[in-house]
């Protein structure tokens, strides 16, 4: 058996101090290997479940009921990596709980850490007299509600054990240190230093995506718009890059008809005189909500745009309402607009789709199969 196919496994040991360390575990797993690869036409999603030696299963469920079921069983490998325990019952739950649970009006921020005891990267600043069980409960909210980006709760993956501060430089070879951060109504994600290992929104979770590929820009709109000129696409490229490290999401709508749109649309969006705006400009102005349309060759007509649109059986729950209303106006204006849309967590998507990049997913899922068959 491949290593890489085995149980996790670590072993915790003491040194002269006293405090106990663990070697290092074999490579933690991406989340792409175990989310579902998912057939639409198929009724029975298929996925990765990393502790059966990664063996391809078939589930009934839905489709998004796949994928949670994924990121739940990520989630459960993840603590037992940091901390060899099989951690608290449904901590994926719990963390969905605590997303969604408001206090005194406000949505949930701040993190939880996830590590073993006594952590040699964790000053445990206030610790609780008695630990609080980590699960759906009412005191882990109002606890989190102290988290701050100095602060965070400090969790042995069961309990609540108090408060603390990171200190010192973290190894990140070891992976026994990993942090829960909440962002917002319904939002938190996984990280492990730096790098976000899954986005989870309205209980879905979702791969964090790569910076955006301008190559892909460059065919969706060489692909939509025949006549676009390699020197509009470059301003569309130069709008797009300045807003992506922005904290707040955007839409950038793109179409050849984009003066006929914004008459159509007025009512619902703020018109301007056709300007090319500069990349601080359009900075400025997706700061509202609604999209930015702009013509073919980067030429703004409106903002804050409030898209129409026919339902689209694209949509999808897991993704929130500007994601779903470019997808419904895009489709509704097939071969007229393309849409970006930058979330606030960072991922972009470049809608529509094409479909050499679907075929390029499925012939991935179709090589992973074909590889889980011949092993």
């Amino acid at each position: 058996m491949n290593k890489t196919n085995q149980p996790f496994k670590q072993e915790i040991v003491q040194d002269g101090s006293g405090v106990p360390k663990q070697n290092p575990p074999q490579a933690l797993p991406k989340l792409s290997h175990i989310l579902p690869f998912v057939d639409r036409n198929s009724p029975a999603p298929l996925f990765f479940e990393p502790n059966q030696n990664s063996s391809l299963f078939k589930t009934n469920a839905r489709q998004d009921e796949a994928r949670r079921i994924a990121g739940e069983r990520y989630l459960n490998t993840v603590v037992r990596t940091a901390t060899a325990s099989r951690g608290a019952h449904n901590l994926y739950g719990t963390c969905d709980y605590l997303a969604a649970e408001k206090y005194e009006s406000k949505p949930s921020t701040g993190g939880l850490v996830i590590a073993p005891i006594n952590h040699p990267n964790i000053d445990l600043v206030i610790e609780l007299k008695h630990p609080v069980v980590l699960k759906p409960q009412r005191m882990v909210r109002k606890l989190l509600e102290i988290a701050s980006q100095e602060l965070f709760l400090y969790s042995d993956g069961n309990t609540v054990l108090g408060f603390a501060k990171m200190k010192g430089t973290y190894d990140l070879s070891l992976e026994n240190l990993f942090e829960i951060e909440f962002y917002g109504d319904r939002k938190w994600k996984l990280k492990h230093g730096d790098e976000i290992l899954m986005l989870v929104e309205r209980s879905n979770p979702i791969l964090p995506k790569p910076e955006l590929d301008k190559s892909k820009l460059i065919s969706t709109l060489k692909s939509t718009f025949s006549d676009i000129t390699d020197q509009s696409i470059e301003a569309h490229w130069g709008a797009i890059s300045s807003i992506i490290k922005q904290k707040h999401g955007a839409l950038l709508v793109i179409s050849s008809e984009a003066k006929k749109e914004a008459k159509r649309l007025e009512r619902q969006a703020t018109t301007i005189q056709p300007t090319k705006l500069d990349n601080g400009t359009v900075k400025l102005v997706t700061s509202i909500d609604g999209a930015v349309l702009l013509d073919t060759e980067a030429v703004c007509h409106a903002i804050g745009v409030i898209l129409d649109g026919l339902a689209s059986s694209h949509g999808t729950p897991a993704r929130g309402s500007r994601y779903n209303s470019a997808v419904r106006y895009v489709d509704t204006n097939r071969g007229k607009a393309v849409a970006v849309i930058i979330s606030e967590d960072g991922a972009i998507d470049i809608y529509p789709v094409l479909l050499q990049q679907t075929r390029r997913k499925a012939n991935a899922s179709e090589h992973v199969a074909q590889h889980e068959v011949n092993a």
